[in-house]
């Protein structure tokens, strides 16, 4: 009897070890408060974008996903994003809370 409580409190203090690194690993959601202060840090991005070179220019982009298409007659860019999918989130952890998607 006592192995085995033994062996049941090994275990539990395994699985309580797992829980604790499955915590750590989560990814940190950030605020919008903290967003609108690492944008802010940024400074003005416009003018360095502006003049950096097109070959520094292109590996930034496509890091956020962005395919950029130039239209001469309409002399218009076009911007389409499509981020990683580690950027947003597909489903709900919990299940699908929309009542009317079942």
């Amino acid at each position: 009897m006592a192995g085995w409580i033994s062996q049941a409190e090994a275990d539990k203090a395994a699985v309580q070890e797992q829980l604790i690194a499955a915590g750590a690993a989560r990814p940190t959601v950030l605020t919008d408060e903290q967003i609108h202060g690492m944008i802010k840090d940024l400074g003005d991005l416009t003018d360095r974008l502006l003049t950096a070179p097109t070959d520094r220019k292109a590996p930034l982009y496509q890091a956020f996903g962005l395919t950029l298409t130039y239209n001469m007659k309409k002399r218009v860019v076009t911007v389409e994003s499509q981020p990683a999918s580690s950027v947003y989130v597909r489903s709900c952890p919990r299940g699908d809370l929309n009542p009317h998607a079942r």
